[in-house]
């Protein structure tokens, strides 16, 4: 086995990080890091989006607010990063989900069909007999 077939590629266990490490990581990403690095960094918005969803409504709770923080970066970071391009799609999720959450939109109700009334034919006057 020569040097070239070993797979060298380090892949982050975001799943397994705290908080603050993640906070970290995603400096060195983005500051220290290539362009190589933006996958890593999706990758880790990922993350931050099940973290998001797992916390659901809770998360105006005083005691998510540092994940609140951190989401209010990431999106101002994707902002940053896509300038001048339309919003992405994950950071038009990211926008939507977090405001639903935060409990700033509401959920727009399921409609059910309306049944529209019966429409009858006109009748058809007749003239009035002169007498």
């Amino acid at each position: 086995m020569s040097s070239t077939d070993f797979d060298y590629t380090l892949s982050i266990d975001f799943e397994r990080c705290s908080l603050v490490e993640l906070r970290g990581i995603s400096r060195c990403l983005l500051i220290g890091g290539s362009s190589m690095c933006l996958p890593d960094f999706y990758d880790l918005v990922g993350e931050m989006i099940q973290r998001m969803r797992k916390v659901g409504y809770d998360l105006i709770n005083p005691e998510n607010r540092d994940l609140v923080k951190f989401l209010q970066d990431i999106f101002v970071t994707l902002k940053k990063l896509n300038q001048g391009y339309p919003p992405t799609q994950l950071i038009l999720l990211i926008k939507e989900e977090f405001n639903m959450y935060c409990g700033l939109t509401t959920p727009s109700p399921e409609i059910s069909p309306v049944v529209s009334p019966e429409v009858k034919t006109p009748k058809i006057m007749k003239k009035a007999k002169r007498s």
